[in-house]
């Protein structure tokens, strides 16, 4: 082998270490975004909600949450909906899960479109590199988990 392949090699291996090292970078962030949390509530629209906490609801105390949906990266989803007892039985409150649904649906398309955009910017990292097409959804383990972009 001459040295314009040995170099050329050694910056293949660099590309791919560096590549894995993004990988396995953009794989632990995925834990902080793994989920969607929508909450619904009432309370004073001037009380700052404070973004910075790691569980959205401490920052959320001082409201009376009506609706809560959580939906994981696996697809698993806890709803608590909001009902009142009318007669003995529990009826759920229509118009306020109506509000709730369209806030989960905004919240999971923002939640796809930003999965997208970084699945994307990964992939085109991996073609800058030369690796070519690789399956990135594969690499970061979310084969079965992230849908591909369109479906």
């Amino acid at each position: 082998m001459g040295a314009q392949e040995e170099k050329a090699k050694v910056v293949e291996n660099n590309q791919k270490g560096f590549l894995d090292e993004i990988f396995t970078k953009v794989r632990d962030q995925l834990k902080d975004i793994s989920y969607v949390e929508v909450i619904t509530a009432t309370g004073d629209p001037k009380l700052k909600i404070d973004s910075e906490k790691g569980n959205v609801l401490d920052a959320v105390t001082a409201l009376q949450i009506l609706a809560r949906t959580t939906i994981e990266l696996d697809g698993d989803i806890v709803m608590i909906i909001p009902t009142t007892k009318v007669n003995g039985e529990l009826k759920i409150n229509k118009e306020i899960m109506e509000i709730h649904k369209q806030n989960v649906d905004a919240a999971v398309q923002n939640w796809k479109s930003f999965m997208d955009t970084i699945l994307g910017a990964i992939s085109l990292i991996a073609k800058l590199a030369g690796l070519g097409d690789i399956d990135i959804r594969d690499k970061l383990g979310l084969t079965s988990i992230v849908p591909p972009k369109g479906s």
